[in-house]
């Protein structure tokens, strides 16, 4: 039992600081216009030559929801995992006796059951699909360990994205917006779940 332990705690493998701030996910996501002082701090290019325009800084803490891995293609390799997060009511694990989560192609789904107090609208405004973009490997390798139901805080960036042959990949700026280009992607320079800090 004990080798399991530490052979799992080594697959996360990333470097952190010890969190001495809880985490509160009844609060709603934080959104602010950039300065200019800001805007000097992010990479023009990613890996790739992926080209990176910021939007918004952005601040969210949320209990996970759902997670869904990607491996192929030049968005997986700039954005490897998405996360559904929940936030305010959403954030406490009991509404999942009522509503079961689900991703897939770069989606995140709900089905609530009959007598749900949480119906479209509350869900819709009160979760969010974020497409996640690591500022670097160790955040790369603690994003990869997030599961469904953590409690996380992501900070960083919403970014608009071009890769190859012009293809263009946007952000949401509004947590009421539904359909296509209504999740957030987020260029994450800070991770912090409810024992550790990365950077």
């Amino acid at each position: 039992m004990w080798c399991l332990v530490v052979f799992a705690a080594s697959c996360r493998g990333a470097r952190g600081e010890p969190n001495e701030q809880a985490i509160d996910a009844r609060r709603a996501p934080e959104q602010r216009h950039l300065t200019d002082g800001e805007l000097t701090e992010l990479p023009a290019e990613l890996a790739g030559g992926v080209k990176l325009t910021p939007r918004a800084r952005y601040r969210i803490a949320a209990r996970v929801l759902s997670r869904e891995r990607y491996r192929f293609g030049w968005r997986a390799d700039v954005s490897p995992v998405d996360l559904a997060l929940g936030w305010a009511a959403l954030g406490d694990p009991n509404v999942d006796r009522w509503i079961d989560w689900s991703q897939g192609g770069r989606w995140y789904f709900w089905q609530w059951s009959a007598g749900s107090p949480y119906q479209n609208d509350a869900i819709r405004h009160q979760s969010a699909n974020v497409h996640v973009v690591p500022a670097n490997d160790n955040l790369r390798r603690a994003l990869l360990a997030v599961d469904a139901d953590d409690l996380v805080q992501l900070s960083g960036w919403l970014v608009d994205l071009e890769g190859p042959e012009r293809d263009r990949w946007r952000t949401s700026l509004s947590r009421t917006d539904r359909g296509n280009r209504s999740c957030e992607l987020l260029y994450v320079t800070e991770l912090a779940d409810q024992e550790t800090v990365y950077r």
